[in-house]
């Protein structure tokens, strides 16, 4: 029976999203409303729907706690995000790569739409390491933002759950749905391919469990390499 306050961007919440817009940070700016009233405008440098989110639940929170807004505004505008959350692993030349831990379906397109909020047309290239249990079918639609997928071996530390789909079945399931997505099982081949073949100011995301948070830094190591001996 304790006070209860929904948030959400729906008008008959008690605290509103409004005016969500893409920021010069690489996130998003908008205003917290409540009882559709204007609070505060706050700034996030996480792209995305669910960082506003959680960024309006947070100042709802706070602001029953008395903190006050002009604290608010300034911890968001600092706030750069949690490990294996779209993390910047670091770039070459203009080729940047991220990781995140994301393998569910609704996770993986919340990341890619963000990624592409952020990035606008630049090519989108994803390396994904699914668990035991994926389902092919929601996956393809998750996938709909990238422009090249490379599925890895399947982790072993998987959600039990559904049948188990091994990488090389779950590539052709995401070609046959129309994905351009191929199977590479592991990281020695993904990083010989992609530090081959990876286009000028691609974004690279590697999506998933396991070991795959060090392919991201091998992958850097072998595009240096790659540099070196073009300048040669």
């Amino acid at each position: 029976r304790a006070p209860a306050a929904f948030y959400g961007f729906d008008a008959t919440n008690h605290w509103q999203a409004a005016a969500l817009t893409p920021n010069q940070v690489g996130g998003s700016d908008f205003v917290a409303l409540k009882a559709g009233r204007p609070m505060a405008a706050l700034r996030l440098r996480l792209p995305g729907r669910d960082p506003v989110l959680a960024a309006l639940g947070a100042t709802a929170v706070a602001a029953a706690l008395d903190v006050p807004l002009a604290s608010i505004q300034a911890s968001l505008a600092r706030f750069s995000g949690v490990w294996r959350r779209c993390e910047p692993v670091g770039a070459i030349g203009g080729i940047q790569v991220f990781d995140d831990d994301a393998h569910r379906p609704g996770e993986v397109q919340v990341t890619l739409q963000a990624a592409r909020q952020r990035f606008g047309p630049r090519p989108l290239w994803v390396v994904f390491r699914p668990h035991p249990g994926a389902l092919p079918d929601d996956l393809a639609a998750a996938f709909a933002e990238a422009n090249r997928v490379i599925v890895s071996a399947v982790s072993i530390a998987g959600e039990p759950g559904g049948p188990e789909v091994s990488g090389e079945a779950l590539a052709a399931h995401l070609r046959a749905a129309g994905v351009p997505a191929g199977h590479l099982p592991t990281q020695a081949e993904i990083v010989h391919e992609l530090s081959a073949t990876l286009p000028d100011e691609a974004v690279v995301i590697t999506l998933g469990g396991g070991d795959l948070s060090s392919l991201g830094p091998r992958l850097l190591r072998a595009l240096e390499q790659r540099v070196l001996e073009e300048d040669r």
